[in-house]
């Protein structure tokens, strides 16, 4: 049965190393337990059970690939623990994460999401690997890895009324690969053309967002593109490696305030063109600071309209108009503040390029399992090791092919938690128990750590320390 929420305490962070705009969420915070055991694709034990209902806290008792042949669909006040896999983690193939109503308060941490390209009911040559496409707030996603997208590796984009809101969301030490396209941040409704159903103007609220210490790796653009009204986004201490220039690096939609900081950004050798960062003209940011970012274009194939160096003495130069008679022209100083806007969320080091390429590159993707006791097993599935290995030694990258089987996803060893794992609490392991001396007993988990946090989130945040 469901246990009594705990009360959410505002300053405690979703998890410790939590940072950004999503980082109180509370997810599925004192709420039930569920075990996915098998790699199923329906039924009792699968994810897809599991995500059937919100208020839950989902573990994994099991690690391999769970190939989906139709949407999965997550709801409101839920945690998604991938971290709680054996060695090998959690893999979703065969089809996307998809939720097309308004979502609020979720942790997803250490899954891997590759089924984007498999999936063609809304396109013929696959779709996003993961989005949410109606709104959705008080949302963190933490060690995650987003591939094979058909559209987008992974999105938090749509929406056509004011109601659409996307707040207080953070994706951060996040991969996303080897897609068509990068990732759509925002509502894609424009208020300047519409009012609320009493006829008043609309008043849209403010939001947030934070894209932190991420890689795109392998992607032609929308790295990420950006739209929203009286938001504020930080875009901080990202890697932009590989990218096939199809229309430009990002595009900037809305009257938005961007911190757009210490990106490192290789375009290596595929295919250049004009464009580099461009704004819709029609539709202009409130202001953008832009400061120690890194720009390497040694190889690409045509030029750009402005040079690597011109671009890394002032980063203002790779903001140019998107559409109309001034396309390509530099967008002006009016747009550009002179000093970083706040932090969004809880703040944390804004490390320079260069700091970033080795910090994001060390740690980044579903990298962690934990141990009976609580230790952790680090590592990457495969195909984000070699991805990480090109970009550390400074190889290009090959062509994109997109089909399902270029982007087939390896195997991998499937492992279940042995008889005795689980003994007098149903979600926490006995070792752990033990080695922590606490209460052994059937309702521990949802007891409080002198620190806020559940037994259970302690248990689980033990891939923070």
């Amino acid at each position: 049965d469901p246990i009594e929420p705990v009360e959410p305490i505002e300053t405690l962070l979703a998890f410790p190393n939590a940072m950004g705009a999503g980082a109180y969420t509370t997810g599925g915070r004192g709420q039930s337990v569920y075990h996915v055991i098998n790699l199923n694709d329906s039924g009792a034990g699968s994810l897809r059970d599991a995500l059937s209902q919100p208020n839950r806290n989902i573990v994994f008792d099991v690690s391999g690939i769970i190939n989906i042949t139709s949407i999965l669909t997550i709801l409101n006040n839920t945690t998604i623990a991938g971290q709680t896999a054996p060695e090998g983690g959690i893999t979703i193939d065969g089809g996307r994460i998809y939720t097309g109503s308004t979502i609020d308060n979720v942790i997803v941490r250490y899954i891997r999401f590759r089924g984007g390209i498999d999936d063609t009911d809304i396109f013929a040559g696959g779709a996003t690997s993961m989005q949410f496409a109606n709104g959705a707030t008080n949302i963190i996603y933490d060690h995650c890895s987003f591939s094979f997208g058909g559209e987008q590796a992974m999105s938090m984009y749509g929406g056509v009324t004011y109601l659409s809101v996307y707040d207080n969301i953070t994706v951060q030490r996040c991969i996303l690969a080897e897609s068509k396209k990068g990732s759509l941040w925002g509502s894609s409704y424009d208020p300047r053309d519409d009012e609320t159903p009493e006829g008043n103007p609309v008043d849209t609220p403010q939001k947030s967002y934070s894209f932190i210490n991420n890689i795109m790796y392998n992607t032609r653009y929308r790295v990420p593109n950006i739209t929203g009204d009286n938001s504020d986004i930080d875009v901080v201490n990202n890697i932009i490696y590989g990218i096939k220039i199809g229309g430009r690096l990002s595009q900037i939609s809305g009257e938005i305030r961007l911190n757009h900081i210490g990106n490192y950004i290789d375009y290596r050798s595929q295919t250049g063109d004009t464009r580099v960062h461009l704004i819709r003209d029609d539709f202009p940011p409130e202001y953008i600071y832009t400061s120690g970012n890194k720009y390497l274009t040694t190889g690409t194939s045509d030029p750009l309209i402005i040079t690597e160096d011109t671009m890394n003495a002032d980063n203002r130069q790779a903001y140019r108009w998107f559409v109309g008679d001034r396309w390509g022209e530099y967008i002006g100083d009016g747009y550009f503040n002179s000093t970083q806007k706040p932090l969004e969320g809880e703040s944390f080091t804004i490390l320079t390029a260069d700091e970033t390429f080795t910090d994001v590159t060390s740690d980044s993707g579903a990298n962690a399992s934990l141990n009976a006791d609580g230790t952790v097993i680090s590592g990457n599935d495969v195909l984000d090791t070699e991805w990480l290995r090109r970009m550390v030694a400074d190889e290009s990258v090959a062509a994109l092919d997109i089909n399902p089987i270029a982007m087939a996803v390896p195997s991998i060893t499937s492992l279940s938690r042995p008889e005795g794992f689980y003994v007098s609490n149903p979600h926490i392991p006995e070792a752990y128990l033990i080695a922590n001396g606490l209460p052994q007993n059937a309702t521990v988990h949802n007891d409080l750590n002198a620190t806020g946090y559940t037994q259970l989130e302690v248990y689980l945040n033990q891939v923070d320390a």
